[in-house]
């Protein structure tokens, strides 16, 4: 599958006042979709294309909806503690993945078609939507008592129930015929 971001004028998705190019939304994911085309029959790969489509779309907006509810809801307030948790969050992931070669992670980023600025916003973005989603949306959801718990769990006891089973192996090494002869 070749790139669209490289042909004629592409589509554009609007949420609200924010657009993002239809091929920004596929950004990082072409080598997994020619993995795909690859492995699929073309009307299978279709069908895989416009569910993958639809997730990554519907992923978008409620992503734009929650960062813009965020945005009014969550001042960012110390900018600069928020850009060192970011550098943290890139130094571990250079660290554990990149051999602490920080070149080798922004060639890979290029090589996905993104830069280290990108992946540094989009940290930021992700970070004022979990914090939105912790302190606004999470004391909404009612936690199930004890008593509830147990209750679901008595009532699907049987399909949470394994049958035991056991496994024995053996292994049987002749060594009678390697031994000296008196023994």
């Amino acid at each position: 599958m070749s790139d669209p971001s490289s042909s004629a004028p592409v589509p554009t998705l609007r949420v609200n006042s924010e657009s993002v190019e239809a091929a920004d939304l596929w950004r990082g994911t072409w080598q997994e979709l020619a993995e795909k085309e690859a492995a699929l029959t073309p009307a299978e790969f279709r069908t895989y294309l416009e569910q993958r489509a639809t997730e990554r779309i519907n992923d978008h907006i409620a992503e734009v909806l929650l960062y813009q509810q965020a945005q009014l809801r969550e001042p960012v307030a110390d900018e600069k503690s928020l850009a060192r948790f970011v550098d943290e969050q890139i130094r571990k992931i250079v660290t554990a993945d990149f051999e602490g070669i920080q070149r080798r992670y922004e060639n890979r980023l290029q090589a996905q078609g993104t830069t280290l600025d990108e992946v540094r916003q989009r940290t930021q973005r992700e970070l004022l939507i979990a914090r939105y989603l912790e302190t606004e949306l999470k004391p909404l959801v009612a936690e199930p008592t004890r008593a509830e718990l147990l209750n679901v769990y008595e009532q699907n006891i049987d399909g949470l129930r394994r049958p035991a089973r056991r496994r024995m192996a053996l292994i049987d090494v002749r060594v009678q015929d390697r031994l000296p002869k008196e023994v």
